[in-house]
């Protein structure tokens, strides 16, 4: 019967685009991931269950016996953390409770054999996140309980502040649910699909220099991310072992997979420093909690 409510809600609110809208209309309430479902890949094909094991699903709407509408997608950085788009997290900093992360997630209709649902505890946006511009687009989630880890859930590697730019043409990974074409229907299979990534002077022609330097755009014509996926990996071999890492968020873009509009990702290398910080101070700050003397942790 939750399934069935499940998918009436999603089907309900599915009626506008997600990620994909161009920055100059969006707005606010556009921005509200959740209140448009769905969201996946164009040009792409089923993963196997557990290919992404770090691959996230947002929901929204947790406890009072509900199950939660996805929203979003988001990346497991390590077994106590998630990271999202910005956009994906208005309005949740004052009420984590709200927000659920689901990993070891294949079918997004139905429970996985591996599949853990847990709740936040904590949603911490960047604090220079712009939501006209998108810059900083960039949200960590704390999970009320470890992830525990294995061959579906494991964690995605982080990329170095220092790693080199990634050069155009090099060939990522993006994965998510949902729309197989711009507005098109959902999807039940996680999918993915391998995208070029776009150079500087190409995809500031195409999007008019909207670009700014902690942004990223990838993609081609009928291969992209799309509604809904925002929030979601874009994994790219780093090193000379060839080991993929966190390397974008999707953010947004105009439309999906249209020619000479590559998806634009927010840039994680840029953010390493700002993840790490955040992550230590959340976790001296529960230290503090947990003394009995918590006044002289401060």
């Amino acid at each position: 019967m939750k399934n069935f409510v499940f998918v009436i809600l999603l089907l309900f609110l599915y009626s506008t685009d997600c990620r994909k809208i161009t920055r100059k209309v969006r707005n606010k309430s556009q921005l509200t991931s959740r209140y448009h479902g769905g969201g996946k890949i164009v040009g792409g094909q089923d993963a196997s269950y557990g290919q992404f094991p770090y691959q996230a699903a947002l929901i929204w709407g947790m406890g009072d016996g509900w199950t939660g509408i996805f929203y979003c997608g988001g990346s497991l950085i390590n077994k106590d953390w998630v990271v999202t788009a910005a956009h994906c997290c208005s309005g949740d900093e004052e009420s984590p409770e709200n927000v659920g992360v689901v990993l070891g997630n294949h079918q997004l209709f139905q429970n996985d054999a591996e599949q853990q649902t847990i709740v936040a505890s904590r949603v911490i946006i960047h604090e220079d996140f712009d939501y006209y511009t998108l810059e900083n687009d960039i949200c960590l989630i704390k999970l009320s309980q470890p992830a525990q880890l294995g061959p579906k859930v494991d964690k995605i590697d982080l990329p170095e502040t220092n790693d080199p730019e990634i050069e155009a043409g090099v060939l990522c990974t993006v994965s998510g649910w949902g729309n197989t074409e711009e507005n098109g229907s959902l999807s039940d299979i996680l999918q993915y699909v391998d995208v070029p990534v776009v150079g500087d002077l190409e995809y500031n022609v195409a999007y008019s220099g909207e670009i700014v330097e902690t942004m990223l755009c990838a993609g081609e014509t009928g291969k992209d991310s799309c509604q809904g996926d925002s929030g979601g990996p874009l994994a790219c071999a780093s090193g000379a072992g060839g080991k993929k890492v966190l390397t974008g968020i999707v953010s947004w873009g105009e439309g999906c997979a249209r020619p000479d509009r590559p998806g634009v990702y927010t840039q994680t290398r840029y953010f390493r420093d700002w993840i790490d910080q955040t992550i230590e101070d959340n976790e001296m700050f529960l230290m503090c909690q947990n003394l009995s003397a918590f006044h002289f942790c401060f």
